[in-house]
Order: structure tokens, then C-alpha cells, then sequence
């Protein structure tokens, strides 16, 4: 998960913030879906939305 976190958020700080947020949310994994795919999804979407606000935070109006 640190490898494809780092790969889309090229930050490693954010990288292990990331993970740490997506493992104390385990719990709300209430539907059938193994954990695995679970975390991935987290912690992709949880990349995506980084690189969305750092974009959007360097554009200059």
C-alpha cells in the first residue's frame, strides 16, 4: 500500500498519513468485500483527492 500511496501522491510524508488514517477507519468496513480490497480502494481514493486539493491549491488566479 506505501508503494502505490507514494506512486500517486509522491509525497512521503502524506504516504504514511495516509495509511495510518485508512487503518483506524478499518472498522467501518461493513460491507462483503475483503480487506484488502477494502484498503485499497481507501487508500487510492485518498491519493486522488491529495493530488486534487495540492492542484488546486497551486493554481494561481
Amino acid at each position: 500500500m506505501y508503494s502505490v500511496t507514494y506512486r500517486i501522491a509522491k509525497d512521503a510524508h502524506y504516504t504514511e498519513d495516509g495509511i495510518l488514517k485508512a487503518f483506524s477507519k478499518r472498522n467501518d468496513n461493513k460491507q462483503k468485500v475483503s480487506f484488502g480490497a477494502w484498503l485499497n480502494r481507501i487508500v487510492v481514493n485518498s491519493s486522488i483527492d491529495f493530488i486534487k486539493k495540492k492542484s488546486i491549491q497551486n493554481r494561481r488566479f
